[in-house]
């Protein structure tokens, strides 16, 4: 299992002939474009003997879990055709009782010693809320000074415990913060900063659950404006409640976990009949083949395994010179190893494929270049 941005994973995946799942991190989508990697990928695979995927159907080939609503991901950059996706833990409504508004303030744990930081917060110890700061181990709070007492700063806060009790978020629209906020049906103001936090902020603004400030020019008062009109508006509030109702709606990974593990593995590739058409996100694909429960659980051999000896074909890792072999070498296993004869030249495939693992820094290079 991977995460959608860990390519050397899948390689490593399919040099040993094993199937690999994919779990999104990447709310809205768009950052991830296949087009943006091609290039990397496809030198990386020539370079480990990997056949050419011009398509690269290896990233989504196999099943893919997003713990994302459906409905969120924006439709300029659909899900995979067999996208199971599930809620992590379910949320209530956040409290609605008449009191002092409450507002929690995080740009996660990286941005937070920058100007930005300091205008924001400068803007929102102004307003007549409560102000809940979160800066992350890097930060003492007491280097930010004197702060009036309806401001609270600290390092960490379990969110699941402050969440349903705020009104509104600022954040720099990370998945996980933006997720734990409409989780709880909260709207959000977001001041983002890179990565997939524009494609998520846009898609906020489309489902009317949030406002967007830029983070180069934006001022205090802005801020104080901002907040001001998210938290008078119910509008906002309304939309981030349809997301939470869609989120609590999803499975539990309990539920999601069997439906994912029946997509039918051959060699480590989905396959699909000719009477079976691609299955929508949530649907179940069942097939007289082989499925992630013979590939971790038969006891059985179902076929000759041999995995020692020396293939004169097979390529050699440019990092380490020892001999590799792809999924359709004579000498890919079948099966699991049963003895230590056996898995001691399973440990060097898997030392090769270590090399794979850690090359997928040079992919996820191309995508910070293409911004």
């Amino acid at each position: 299992m991977r995460d959608e941005v860990d390519f050397g994973t899948v390689i490593a995946a399919e040099s040993l002939a094993l199937p690999c799942a994919t779990v999104l991190v990447l709310a809205a989508g768009g950052f991830l474009r296949k087009e943006v990697v091609a290039e990397p990928l496809h030198e990386l695979r020539s370079a480990y003997g990997l056949p050419p995927d011009p398509r690269l159907a290896v990233l989504d080939r196999h099943p893919v879990l997003s713990p994302f609503p459906p409905n969120f991901r924006d439709p300029r950059f659909p899900l995979p055709a067999h996208t199971f996706s599930f809620r992590p833990t379910a949320a209530g409504p956040a409290d609605t009782a008449p009191r002092t508004p409450t507002v929690y303030f995080t740009l996660g744990t990286v941005d937070n010693t920058t100007d930005l930081f300091s205008r924001v917060l400068t803007g929102l110890r102004e307003l007549p809320v409560n102000v809940v700061v979160t800066v992350g181990e890097r930060v003492d709070p007491a280097n930010l000074g004197p702060l009036p007492d309806h401001v609270r700063v600290e390092q960490f806060v379990p969110q699941e415990l402050l969440l349903p009790q705020c009104d509104l978020v600022v954040s720099h629209g990370g998945s996980g913060s933006l997720m734990g906020a409409l989780a709880h049906g909260l709207p959000s103001v977001l001041i983002f900063l890179g990565s997939d936090q524009p494609y998520n902020a846009r898609r906020c603004v489309e489902l009317g659950t949030a406002q967007v400030l830029d983070p180069v020019t934006v001022t205090p008062e802005e801020v104080r404006t901002t907040v001001s009109a998210v938290l008078a508006d119910g509008g906002y509030r309304r939309s981030a409640e349809r997301v939470r109702k869609e989120i609590n709606a999803l499975p539990v990974p309990e539920q999601t976990i069997p439906p994912a593990r029946s997509v039918p593995l051959i060699n480590g590739q989905r396959q699909k009949s000719d009477s079976q058409s691609n299955p929508r996100p949530g649907e179940t694909v069942r097939h007289r083949s082989r499925s992630w429960d013979h590939v971790r659980h038969d006891d059985e051999p179902k076929g000759p395994c041999r995995v020692d000896g020396q293939d004169s074909s097979a390529p050699t890792s440019p990092a380490t010179g020892r001999q590799m072999r792809s999924p359709s070498s004579s000498t890919a296993c079948s099966r699991a190893p049963r003895s230590a004869r056996e898995l001691r030249p399973v440990v060097g495939r898997f030392d090769a494929a270590w090399d794979r693992a850690t090359a997928h820094l040079r992919v996820r290079g191309a995508l910070w270049s293409s911004r």
